[in-house]
């Protein structure tokens, strides 16, 4: 018996899957990126004209270099803030650029449980958080934003 599924290979499957021809190696071709944006495919969403303070184009957040990974920008759990979730994705230890599209008055490094680690500062823009090893070393690291400047 198989929980929670009794009866997991009956009844048709559907699958998406990618060819990414490439030369040299998956991380210098960038198949991690190309599987992530085939499963997360961006959702736009249309909206009438209306007044406000952004721009026409704007970002709420960079990451560089290319190997790390954003993978959430979310309320912290405790209402006090903006989360920034990301982790490295080709094993190798790098210092993360982020760069916020909003002044930022307090900025904390957190663990997967938005429990504080260190706290950072915020007044670069980009900040620079060294981050370890990733893929089967470290593991993803978050960022709490408070309030604004």
């Amino acid at each position: 018996p198989y929980d929670p599924d009794p009866d997991p290979d009956s009844g048709t499957h559907e699958i998406t899957y990618s060819l990414h021809p490439h030369k040299g190696n998956w991380k210098k071709a960038g198949s991690d990126l190309r599987a992530w944006e085939l499963n997360n495919p961006l959702t736009a969403v249309v909206c009438g004209s209306h007044k406000g303070e952004l721009p026409g184009s704007h970002s709420f957040v960079g990451v560089e270099p290319a190997n790390l990974v954003v993978t959430a920008l979310k309320q912290a759990e405790d209402g006090k803030g903006l989360v920034l979730r990301f982790y490295e994705g080709h094993g190798k230890a790098v210092n993360a650029r982020i760069k916020f599209g909003w002044p930022v008055k307090e900025a904390i490094e957190t663990d997967l449980l938005e429990q504080q680690v260190k706290k950072l500062k915020p007044s670069k823009n980009p900040s620079v958080l060294p981050t370890g090893r990733g893929v089967f070393g470290e593991t993803a690291r978050g960022v709490i934003t408070r309030g604004l400047k």
